[in-house]
């Protein structure tokens, strides 16, 4: 069952990581497109970074320049081409090289070194601004592509300085050449990208298998406490099963469910009882009626014998027999009527009964096997009371000790003698009762079961009998559990 119920919630929980995990990475991608859109205006504020997000594959799978690149380069007059180190054509898709195009427009050239996604090799975009000035280079076939490309690199990360003179370009170190953080930088922006995305998912993965752990947890563990409830009433043990979680939580969790099923072990013990009793007076009238009838059968049995021998008179015996049936009829109509009203008169009467065998018949009755009974006093001992009070008294004590308790705990019972008065010692090892006194757990309004944390009981049922019985009732001090002594008065 607790495991069912872990993997629905898993499994709802799953389907609210996966569309959180896609909202979140739509949102982070987006958020990364937004403030690079809004950084990054001008081809001049170009970076290799930049270009590693912006730029696109092809069809043909090299790349591109993004949309936004390609209007910024239609906004500012320029000509925009990505190339390999050799100045090899990739953008747009055309053979040839970028070497004279460069020669040409050397003081308007710019070029950004980027890694490129398709084939994980550098590149470059070159971007060149329109203008009129043309530069006449005479010794072009002796110039290195691979130098002329680096010397127009920005951002100060060009390795080499373009010199001409008399129309012959040469190079120069660039001995303050700010060099990459590192050779692989667009690379490890990627890897960074994706490492973070993986420690999202993953963290969101996490928190969502244990909120639905969780949640699976509060919801299932006080279902099953009423299901192992059921599951005792069903085999006669008429109390609820032990629990280490909280019992007010579990209460509030499925109030009615608790209510009903409260209310159901409280209807059922109490008809246990009544039916036992019922079955008592029923023996018991059974009984009478076969004595009250003995008598006038034997009367009528006999005046036959005689009518059938002819010797006396025939009126006087039939009027006999007559007589005997309808007295026979009006005791069965007594006994009926003696019947209703010891069944109704139930809960005031006194009689004697054996005492040993009522408090084993209770705890067979309650099935609690966590309950020591000891008897210093003889076994075939009798006692002079209510038994119906007598049994409500010691079922409220033991019911009340499970109720507020979050582990059964052990009873320990112990019945004995003390003058004129049955003395009972009543302990359990549960949360005890505090500060409370007498009169508190008395007045039931201050000791209703939903209200009291530890085990506060509600203690009318259990005054009364001892009320019935002319007893006493006494707290005692105990360091763990709660400790009563109750006197009965024996009357005779």
């Amino acid at each position: 069952m607790n495991k069912r119920f872990t993997f629905k919630f898993i499994k709802y929980i799953l389907l609210y990581f996966i569309i959180s995990t896609i909202l979140f990475i739509t949102g982070f991608i987006g958020f990364i497109y937004i403030l690079s859109l809004g950084t990054q205006t001008e081809l001049n504020d170009l970076d290799s970074a930049f270009l590693e997000l912006q730029l696109k594959d092809t069809q043909d799978d090299k790349p591109a320049p993004s949309p936004n690149v390609k209007r910024m380069a239609k906004k500012e007059n320029a000509e925009i081409y990505i190339v390999d180190k050799q100045g090899n054509y990739i953008y747009p898709n055309e053979t040839g090289n970028i070497k004279s195009k460069i020669l040409n427009n050397i003081y308007h050239t710019n070029s950004i070194r980027y890694l490129s996604s398709p084939e994980n090799k550098y590149v470059y975009l070159i971007y060149i601004f329109e203008n009129e000035e043309k530069v006449h280079i005479k010794n072009k076939n002796s110039i290195n592509t691979q130098q002329l490309i680096q010397s127009t690199e920005n951002e100060g990360l060009n390795k080499y300085h373009f010199n001409i003179e008399n129309n012959h370009l040469n190079f120069i170190k660039n001995t303050t050449q700010r060099k990459y953080v590192d050779d692989t930088i667009g690379n490890a922006t990627n890897i960074n990208l994706w490492l973070w995305i993986l420690v999202i998912i993953i963290s969101n993965l996490l928190i969502s298998i244990i909120i639905s752990i969780i949640l699976s947890k509060r919801l299932s563990n006080p279902l099953i406490f009423h299901i192992n409830w059921v599951e005792n009433l069903a085999k006669g043990k008429l109390y609820k099963p032990e629990s280490k979680y909280n019992h007010k939580k579990i209460q509030k969790t499925y109030k009615e469910l608790n209510t009903s099923i409260t209310a159901l072990n409280n209807q059922l013990l109490e008809d246990k009882f009544y039916q036992e009793r019922i079955q008592y007076y029923k023996r018991k009238w059974i009984s009478q009626i076969s004595h009250d009838l003995k008598s006038p059968l034997t009367s009528i049995y006999g005046y036959s014998k005689l009518l059938s021998s002819n010797n006396f008179e025939e009126n006087k015996y039939l009027k006999l027999i007559s007589n005997k049936a309808e007295y026979m009829n009006t005791l069965i109509d007594k006994l009926n009527s003696d019947f209703n009203m010891e069944t109704q008169q139930m809960e005031i009467q006194k009689e004697r009964f054996n005492l040993y065998q009522t408090i084993m018949k209770i705890n067979k009755t309650l099935g609690y096997n966590k309950i020591n009974i000891s008897f210093e006093m003889p076994k075939d001992i009798s006692f002079y009371g209510n038994k119906l009070y007598f049994e409500r008294l010691l079922i409220n004590l033991i019911s009340n000790s499970i109720e507020h308790n979050k582990q059964n705990p052990n009873i320990n019972i112990i019945f004995s003698e003390d003058n004129k008065y049955l003395k009972i010692n009543y302990f359990d090892d549960g949360n005890g009762l505090g500060n409370k006194k007498l009169p508190d757990l008395i007045n039931t309004n201050y000791t209703t079961k939903m209200n009291i944390q530890n085990s506060g009981l509600g203690f009318s049922i259990i005054y009364d009998s001892v009320k019935f019985h002319d007893g006493i009732i006494k707290i005692n001090n105990s360091v763990k559990g709660a400790s009563f002594t109750i006197w009965l008065k024996q009357n005779t």
